[in-house]
C-alpha cells in the first residue's frame, strides 16, 4: 500500500501505485457503464414521451378536422336518420352498397372504424379518444350491429367477414370500461 513520507520519485511508490490501477480502471469502467445506462433510459423515455404527444395529437387533430368538416355533420345525420330503418335494411333479401341508406350508414361506420384502427394500431392515443368519443364508439356500434352482421355475411359488397372488427373490439373494451 502507498504509505506516507513516500517520494514520487521512488520506484516503490510506483509499483504500489500501480497496483491500484485495475480498481482505478474498474472504478472508471463503471462509472461510464452507469452513464451509458442513465442516457439509454432517459433516451427510451423521451422516446416514449415523444411518442405519447404525437399520438394525442394526431388524435386531437382527428378530432378536430371531423368536427370542422361541415360534410361531417351531413354524415352523421344521415346515419341517425337511417338508425331507424336498420330492422328493414338487414331484412332485404338483397343489400346492395349503393343503396342511399347502406352508404348512409356505411360513411358514418367508416369514419368510427378509421378512429378505432388508429386507436388498436396505437396511431391515436386511446385516453384522449375515450375522452371525446367514449360514447360514440360504443353507441354507433350496438345500435348498427344488425346492420354489421348483415354487411359481412353478404357477398360481392366490397366488404367481408372482418368487416368492421376494430369497430367492434373497441367498442366492446370502451363498453366494459364503462362498466367498470
Amino acid at each position: 500500500m502507498l504509505t506516507a513520507g513516500r517520494e514520487m520519485g521512488d520506484i516503490h511508490f510506483w509499483e504500489e501505485l500501480a497496483k491500484l490501477a485495475p480498481i482505478g480502471t474498474a472504478a472508471v469502467a463503471l462509472l461510464a457503464l452507469i452513464t451509458t445506462v442513465v442516457g439509454v433510459i432517459v433516451a427510451l423515455l423521451n422516446l416514449r414521451f415523444q411518442s405519447q404527444t404525437a399520438r394525442r395529437r394526431a388524435t386531437i387533430d382527428f378530432f378536430f378536422k371531423t368536427e370542422m368538416d361541415e360534410n361531417t355533420f351531413k354524415i352523421y345525420n344521415d346515419f341517425r336518420a337511417e338508425l331507424p330503418n336498420i330492422a328493414a335494411i338487414v331484412s332485404r333479401p338483397v343489400l346492395k352498397h349503393t343503396d342511399a341508406d347502406y352508404i348512409a350508414l356505411i360513411k358514418w361506420l367508416n369514419i368510427c372504424e378509421m378512429l378505432a384502427m388508429g386507436v388498436r394500431s396505437k396511431a391515436f392515443s386511446d385516453p384522449v379518444a375515450h375522452q371525446y368519443w367514449g360514447y360514440v364508439i360504443p353507441d354507433s356500434y350496438n345500435r348498427t350491429r344488425l346492420f354489421i352482421d348483415r354487411v359481412r355475411r353478404t357477398p360481392n359488397i366490397d366488404a367481408g367477414p372482418k368487416s368492421f372488427w376494430d369497430l367492434q373490439k373497441l367498442s366492446e373494451e370502451w363498453d366494459q370500461r364503462a362498466d367498470d
